[in-house]
């Protein structure tokens, strides 16, 4: 038992370094880093606490893996998470802790197609990011644990897109709210990267620095 949890958590581990590969933003300025190994391992600890309880969720995984990705938790070592299924929007992101919006957003970079067409609602704080080889800007909301150490990017469009930058935009650093549709698509680098698209944006606090 204790073996099979070294493994996963291992994995897990191997997962979290390499992530940014896949759906996530490091080639336009986003150079997420996260603590969700710590998030694990805390998980991990809470099940060897109880032999008996890990063996009841072990017998029951097989069930659980014939559910709907909506419905169940994505990976069993993060916190789970729920849809929300209210006023059109399948995930509200800003009704959770920090540690759990985290979880939440890194369970979206490593299973996207779990939540691919869900709409998603999110708070956190703007940044806009120029990527040179598309000539464009590329626009963020950042999303901090509850310690505020670590921070990662989720990719979203305004609308079609037809907003224009900076004049519409607010300052970076400003505390905004975006609800969009979840998609993943293939930019000209070849890589499959993770966005909200036809994203309502309202800014909720202004940023108070220069």
């Amino acid at each position: 038992m204790f073996l099979k949890k070294l493994c996963a958590y291992c994995v897990l581990t191997l997962i979290t370094a390499t992530v940014l590969s896949a759906c996530a933003t490091p080639r336009k300025g986003i150079l997420p880093s996260n603590n969700v190994s710590a998030i694990m391992e805390s998980k991990i600890a809470q099940e060897g606490e109880s032999e008996t309880s890990s063996a009841i969720q072990e017998s029951s995984s097989e069930s659980a893996k014939t559910s709907s990705a909506a419905e169940t938790t994505v990976n069993p070592l993060l916190p789970e998470l729920k849809p929300t299924n209210k006023d059109g929007i399948d995930y509200d992101l800003t009704a959770m802790d920090g540690d759990l919006v985290y979880a939440s957003v890194y369970q979206m970079m490593v299973e996207p197609e779990a939540f691919e067409g869900k709409v998603i609602k999110i708070s956190g704080r703007y940044y806009a990011s120029f990527y040179d080889p598309n000539n464009r800007y590329y626009h963020y909301v950042i999303i901090e644990d509850a310690m505020a150490c670590c921070a990662q990017g989720m990719e979203f469009v305004w609308d079609d897109g037809s907003h224009v930058y900076p004049d519409e935009y607010p300052k970076d650093n400003s505390y905004v709210e975006v609800v969009g549709t979840f998609e993943t698509y293939t930019e000209t680098d070849g890589q499959v990267y993770c966005r909200l698209k036809d994203a309502s944006f309202k800014v909720l606090e202004n940023s108070t620095e220069d």
